[in-house]
């Protein structure tokens, strides 16, 4: 007689999940070593010492921070969110780095917009003070005579649709004189790893915060030089577990005293910083020192320096430009990646903006349409994120976003000038593009499967093809690596990366 099978509905034993050993969890808040507010003309890097009882350990994967963000002299708009104060955030144990992130504002803001999804982003407002919602505000052809919808200027007016841009001006704004308080989670590999990290067993790590230069959180009312933020009331929230079991604690204590180096270890991925210039036309390299033993993906995020990254009136995070690239490609020793170039055609940008109302200056009128092509660069992008097959989640980047400029004024097709666009509503993008390319030999393998270009003594280029060369780009490339965490008999951390 044929096997058979029962029904799914029917199978009512399934529903029945074993029964966990048994433990309890407490939420504990750590504190900065100094006491006070913070400044970045003053006390510029907090520390917080994170200890526990022997045999606790931490669920870092339900951590966050905690602080207050006071403006003076001028309101400031966040520039994409409440971290873009954080310039540099670091992982200490025992004097040694087991995990250091420069330029984290950056990278955080890349992550929300190429990872976060259109639902998540009420939330996401409501604790770190991102944008509420993407820029679907109807844009007009700027052929129309008025904005008036009566008699024949019916006929005139022609919609082009809302383009569903990131508009950082949709962060929340830091009136001057007063405060708010945000949470925030934290990017990194050795918090982010989703395993309980046993700091009972160890003798601690420092978490430590460098305050980014006044300019760089986000966008001030006005350019002075009494502009000033500070950070107060900080706190790192994350909960204790004890597990409260003989079986478990002995055979832990077992694997944590073996002879085995890796006894006690947990994989997290980390990132990497690198800041180097672009200048010139046709063909340029950039050259990166990266020794990983697992290098996943690389990407860089580029912005021309004449739009004054450090301008008071501008948002240097969250906007950026790839509109003067042709082609891109990374070499790593002798072999490219990916194969064939990353061909890149999105050079076309309206100039004018017009004053009082949106006009699109993107790519969406007629001719400047013409071999529109940045859905390669894209995709290579979706593969380092793994979204490129993910149908129930996805980033906030639309087309529009992905290959316009930086939200400047042009007086040129394709070069952003240096003028400062006070009112946004005069331009409908913000250019947030990134270029990039996934390295992982095997995707989504639980096992460690990106080059190795440390041991090899691997070079790394990144190869550009530049249109016009009247401008420099900062170059920051980021390595997105494999991270091996370990924790030893001694209480000492360590980390191979």
């Amino acid at each position: 007689m044929d096997s058979v099978k029962f029904p799914d509905g029917a199978r009512y034993q399934s529903c029945l999940a074993p029964n966990v050993v048994d433990g309890r969890a407490n939420n504990r808040k750590y504190f900065p070593t100094h006491s006070g507010s913070f400044s970045y003309n003053g006390t510029n890097e907090i520390r917080i010492e994170v200890t526990a009882d022997r045999g606790a350990m931490l669920n870092s994967s339900l951590g966050y921070l905690e602080f207050n963000i006071a403006a003076t002299h001028s309101n400031v708009t966040l520039d994409c969110g409440a971290w873009s104060w954080i310039d540099e955030m670091a992982i200490i144990s025992d004097g040694q780095d087991i995990e250091r992130i420069t330029s984290y504002n950056l990278l955080h803001s890349v992550l929300t917009q190429y990872t976060s999804n259109m639902s998540h982003l009420i939330q996401q407002n409501a604790l770190s003070g991102s944008i509420y919602a993407l820029n679907t505000t109807v844009s007009f052809d700027s052929t129309a005579a008025s904005n008036v919808f009566h008699g024949t200027n019916i006929d005139a007016m022609k919609s082009t649709g809302g383009n569903g841009n990131y508009d950082p001006f949709l962060s929340e704004t830091i009136t001057a004189t007063e405060s708010k308080t945000f949470c925030i989670p934290l990017i990194s590999g050795f918090l982010g790893s989703g395993l309980y990290i046993p700091v009972g067993e160890s003798r601690g790590f420092t978490l430590s915060l460098r305050l980014a230069q006044t300019n760089n959180i986000g966008r001030w009312s006005a350019a002075h030089a009494n502009n000033a933020y500070t950070i107060s009331a900080i706190t790192y929230n994350a909960p204790i577990v004890m597990i409260e079991d003989s079986v478990f604690r002995n055979a832990f204590n077992q694997m944590l005293r073996s002879d085995n180096s890796n006894a006690v270890c947990w994989r997290g991925d980390t990132y990497k910083h690198y800041i180097s210039a672009l200048t010139g036309s046709s063909d340029q390299t950039v050259i990166i020192n990266d020794r990983s033993r697992s290098l996943r993906a690389m990407f860089c995020v580029l912005r021309t320096t004449n739009t004054s990254i450090s301008g008071a009136q501008r948002f240097s995070l969250s906007t950026r430009t790839i509109t003067n690239i042709n082609k891109f490609q990374i070499r790593i020793g002798d072999v490219l990646y990916p194969q064939s170039q990353i061909d890149i055609k999105c050079n076309a940008i309206e100039s004018g903006a017009v004053a009082g109302r949106s006009d699109v200056q993107g790519r969406y009128k007629g001719s400047k349409q013409d071999a529109l092509n940045v859905s390669r660069a894209y995709a290579e992008v979706a593969k380092i994120f793994g979204m490129l097959h993910n149908t129930s989640s996805g980033g906030l980047v639309s087309l529009d976003a992905y290959c316009s400029d930086e939200g400047l004024g042009v007086t040129t097709a394709g070069i952003p000038n240096t003028a400062v666009t006070v009112d946004h509503s005069a331009l409908t993008h913000y250019g947030v593009g990134i270029l990039g390319v996934n390295l992982e030999s095997y995707e989504q393998d639980s096992g460690v499967s990106g080059i190795d270009t440390a041991r090899n003594n691997l070079n790394v280029t990144l190869l550009f093809n530049i249109q016009n060369g009247t401008f420099t780009y900062q170059v920051d490339t980021f390595s997105k690596i494999h991270a091996v965490y370990r924790l030893d008999a001694t209480g000492t951390f360590s980390v191979s990366q």
